[in-house]
């Protein structure tokens, strides 16, 4: 695999692991995205949770320097999860997977504060991308 984050010197606050909350409500879909950004030296996985209500107390305890959130996360969807987590926790990133495509609903999520937008039927690489991006 492809090494998208480049050492950093030590005295570059940002040298330090990526800390990232994964949200995604279908365990198998949450364990394969945690093993492949596990790959990744930089990252840790911090937390991971399966709902909106797990996700916003988890961020709010461990204050994650990104979260990686599923937008089909039930029971009130991924733009209000994103859009709160952004109001409690205002210095996590949001980096949000979807399906959708579509221009409006792209409009939204960054609207309510996403930094990135990343379609999760693409490759993992897309993702790891987007984080640097972000970071």
């Amino acid at each position: 695999m492809t090494k998208v984050f480049q050492q950093r010197h030590e005295d570059d606050p940002q040298s330090r692991r990526l800390r990232v909350l994964l949200v995604e409500q279908h365990p198998l879909i949450r364990e394969g995205l945690r093993r492949f950004l596990e790959m990744e030296s930089k990252v840790e996985i911090v937390r991971e949770a399966d709902s909106d209500e797990e996700a916003l107390r988890v961020a709010r305890q461990w204050l994650p320097d990104i979260a990686i959130i599923d937008l089909a996360l039930p029971p009130r969807g991924g733009i209000a999860t994103v859009q709160t987590l952004k109001v409690q926790c205002p210095t996590t990133i949001v980096v949000a997977l979807s399906l959708e495509d579509d221009e409006l609903y792209r409009r939204a999520v960054f609207e309510v504060g996403a930094a990135a937008l990343v379609r999760n039927n693409g490759h993992g690489q897309a993702i790891l991308i987007a984080l640097r991006a972000v970071w």
